[in-house]
């Protein structure tokens, strides 16, 4: 039941909700990706992404400084839910402007504009 429990509660937040479906549109994503599409600090998006991952719907790896998100492989009953929560998702107003900055994100940035934003801040910081 806990296990059941703390995978639930980690989809109630909606900060939480539109990081999943992010990492879902992008398949593999770095916390800077999120913050950028979202508009959430830096915190934010990285607090958000370990909870969905400390609930197990997200894996991570980390190269270098970043961290990058991807969907965790699933139980099947658990794949099914996931796929549900993402397919309702996707009828949702909020979500589809989401995957649309995510896509104006991709045509226009993409990772590069991410990795120069993370070196820059870098650079500024003593």
């Amino acid at each position: 039941m806990n296990k059941l429990s703390k995978c639930l509660k980690s989809l109630a937040d909606p900060g939480r909700l539109r990081a999943l479906g992010l990492v879902s549109e992008g398949g593999e994503l770095c916390v800077c990706e999120v913050e950028q599409v979202l508009a959430v600090t830096t915190s934010t998006a990285s607090r958000n992404l370990r909870e969905l991952e400390a609930a197990g719907w997200l894996s991570s790896r980390r190269d270098g400084r970043w961290v990058y998100y991807r969907l965790s492989d699933l139980e099947a009953e658990w794949s099914s839910a996931r796929q549900a929560v993402l397919a309702i998702m996707a009828k949702d107003e909020v979500c589809q402007r989401d995957a649309e900055r995510y896509e104006e994100y991709v045509k226009g940035k993409g990772r590069e504009a991410c990795n120069a934003e993370v070196s820059f801040r870098s650079k500024v910081r003593p």
